[in-house]
């Protein structure tokens, strides 16, 4: 039998030429109204998924930069989560300018980046607080998988609910990163988040330049995003992607 990894191996490169195509039609009508002043330096986005890494997507975007085909990231978590494996992730990055969600969101992939890239700029985007963010990647699950939006979704309906990549792959993503036994672990989500946060920025101490630490919802948070990618435009505000219904 052809195994499950082989299958998305090929996926993958399928993904890689389709995004091709895909990307350019999400390109802003006024993005000559933009100047960057980074070259072609790469760009991570390290903060965890649902601390508005699909709003700054769209800003990047907007801004005329390339980015990198989240399915075809999603797919290759795998290689670092589980195998510790890099080369085919590098080869990706090889593809575009920006990335983010999976698998640059997840712990410790900054570092061998880091090493790859030196040249290379780090967002870390962040919530208000951990149970703002706890809640949001919550509601997102319970909006998406669950079939009763006053619980959270049985392992068996995020197993069967989610035909996107392929079925159940919300669950396996969830699995590697969090451990099957710790799905919607609230203690063990929190941990996670914030330790993640400390060894990003203890990583980037005393480098300054390299590492921009956002979030969506402060005020000036635009501002000083253009500033530290030395971009001109005239957006006033982030593009809201991905918001949550409020249970």
């Amino acid at each position: 039998m052809i195994g499950a990894l082989y299958l998305r191996r090929k996926l993958a490169k399928v993904l890689q030429l389709l995004a091709q195509l895909v990307d350019p039609l999400h390109m802003s009508s006024d993005q000559g109204a933009v100047t960057q002043g980074i070259g072609e330096k790469k760009v991570f986005i390290s903060g965890y998924n649902k601390t508005g890494t699909t709003s700054l997507k769209r800003l990047f975007q907007n801004w005329g930069f390339s980015i990198g085909n989240e399915a075809v990231g999603h797919i290759l978590t795998e290689d670092w989560l589980v195998h510790g494996r890099t080369d085919r992730i590098l080869g990706y990055v090889e593809t575009a300018q920006v990335f983010q969600d999976k698998p640059f969101s997840t712990d410790g992939l900054y570092k061998v980046l880091d090493e790859a890239y030196p040249d290379a700029v780090f967002i870390l985007s962040v919530r208000a607080s951990d149970q703002e963010w706890y809640d949001s990647w919550i509601r997102h699950h319970v909006n998406r998988y669950s079939g009763d939006p006053r619980r959270l979704p049985t392992l068996e309906e995020l197993k069967g609910n989610c035909n996107w990549l392929y079925k159940g792959y919300f669950f396996d993503s969830d699995a590697m990163q969090w451990g099957e036994e710790n799905i919607y672990n609230e203690e063990v989500y929190k941990a996670g988040y914030n330790r993640h946060i400390a060894e990003v920025r203890a990583h980037f101490e005393g480098r300054p330049g390299k590492l921009l630490e956002i979030c969506l919802s402060r005020p000036g948070e635009l501002t000083r995003l253009k500033r530290f990618l030395a971009v001109k435009s005239n957006d006033v505000e982030f593009p809201h992607e991905n918001r949550s219904r409020r249970q």
